[in-house]
C-alpha cells in the first residue's frame, strides 16, 4: 500500500449544489450507517490493504465523532441517505483550527452520479455560511481520483 500523502488546500468559494434527495448533515445517529458504508465504500481503494473489519470502521467512525482528528463539524458534515441507509458522506473535521475533509465515501451501487461532488459543494457552502474560508484535505499520493 503506498502511503505517500499529500495535503492540499482550497481556497473556498460558493457554489451551486445540485438537487439531491436525501442529503442533510450528518448527526450522530449515523454512526452505525456510516460505519456500514465505510469498508464498501473504500474496499478495493488506496487507502486500505483489504484486511479492515466493520469493527475497524465502527472504531474509525466512533474515532471521528470523539474528535480525535479534531472537532466533527455536523452542519457541514453531509450524508445522502437512501435505502434505509447512508449511501455518500463527506465528514469535516476542525483540524488544527482549519476545516479539514476527513473522509468522503460514496457505496459502490450510487458511485459515478455526483454524490461526492454534492456533498462536497454543500459543506463547502456550509463552511463559508461559518466564516471559513480553506478547506484541507489530506490524501493518499496514489489516489487519482481524489488528487
Amino acid at each position: 500500500m503506498n502511503t505517500q500523502r499529500i495535503r492540499m488546500r482550497l481556497e473556498m468559494t460558493p457554489g451551486a449544489i445540485e438537487n439531491c434527495p436525501g442529503m442533510r448533515s450528518a448527526t450522530p445517529d449515523d454512526q452505525a450507517s456510516l460505519a456500514a458504508l465505510m469498508p464498501a465504500a473504500y474496499a478495493g481503494g488506496t487507502d486500505v490493504d483489504g484486511e479492515e473489519t466493520i469493527d475497524d470502521a465502527r472504531a474509525e467512525i466512533q474515532r471521528t465523532f470523539d474528535g480525535d482528528y479534531g472537532e466533527l463539524l455536523l452542519g457541514p458534515s453531509t450524508v445522502v441517505a437512501a435505502d434505509d441507509r447512508i449511501v455518500a458522506a463527506t465528514l469535516i473535521t476542525l483540524h488544527e483550527a482549519l476545516p479539514l475533509v476527513t473522509f468522503t465515501m460514496t457505496h459502490p451501487d450510487w458511485k459515478r452520479r455526483g454524490l461526492a461532488r454534492t456533498t462536497l459543494a454543500r459543506a463547502i457552502n456550509e463552511l463559508l455560511a461559518l466564516q471559513h474560508a480553506t478547506l484541507d484535505l489530506v490524501v493518499t499520493a496514489a489516489n487519482a481520483p481524489a488528487v
